[in-house]
């Protein structure tokens, strides 16, 4: 008997194929959610669309009534990107523990919920 735990096979073993794809799907949406939602929320620089003279620019606010969509979606994709790569990390790291997939599971979910109640708001006229 020894004062140190003894860490379990299951838990030193290297996450399987599917757990590696769930933890970094959920990464992706979260970081894709929080970058979406916060290039919106801190003015972040986005690729604004002017549709009446067909130009495209780079700017933190529309202010001349240009389409800022694909911007706003390119900073998701990005933010997707890096929660993904954070996802690959975080599993070769921490391994398959059944808490972290429940924990990622939920917070992805708890993202989108958050996420898409926050651009649904944001439609109702003030």
């Amino acid at each position: 008997m020894s004062a140190v735990p003894q860490r379990n096979a299951a838990m030193s073993a290297p996450p399987t194929r599917w757990q590696l794809h769930y933890i970094v799907g959920c990464c992706a949406i979260i970081g894709g959610m929080l970058a979406y939602c916060l290039s919106d929320f801190a003015d972040w620089p986005k690729l604004t669309l002017a549709p009446l003279t067909g130009t495209a620019t780079l700017a933190p606010k529309s202010s001349n009534g240009g389409i800022t969509y694909w911007g706003a979606l390119s900073w998701g994709a990005g933010g997707a990107a890096v929660g993904g790569a954070t996802g690959v990390l975080m599993a070769r790291w921490l391994g398959p523990r059944r808490y972290l997939l429940q924990l990622l599971g939920g917070w992805a979910l708890a993202a989108l919920l958050l996420g898409s109640l926050y651009f649904f708001w944001s439609l109702w006229p003030i």
